[in-house]
């Protein structure tokens, strides 16, 4: 199960939201990160989501590029930051 903080507020509800003229994440992009927020491997997720380490390692740097960051933890806070700058802007 994915750790329950990276639901609410800050987090986006599905790879459709906002991003600012930025490319969006896909849904399993999404969903990956969620795993990572949640402290999970690369080997845990590929388990959980059914998928190859390597699948997982595509996923990430999809996602850094798509985010313009460089690890982890850059990625989840973007992705954080994003949501609450749509949450803001929404009245929500």
């Amino acid at each position: 199960m994915i750790d329950r903080g990276t639901q609410g507020a800050d987090w986006p509800e599905t790879a459709a939201d906002n991003w600012a003229g930025r490319e969006p994440l896909t849904d399993r992009e999404l969903e990956v990160l969620r795993y990572v927020a949640g402290g999970w491997s690369n080997r845990e997720i590929a388990r959980a989501l059914a998928l190859t380490d390597h699948t997982i390692k595509w996923h990430l740097k999809n996602i850094y590029g798509k985010l313009g960051v460089n690890g982890r933890v850059c990625a989840v806070l973007a992705v954080r930051e994003q949501a609450q700058r749509t949450a803001t802007a929404t009245g929500s």
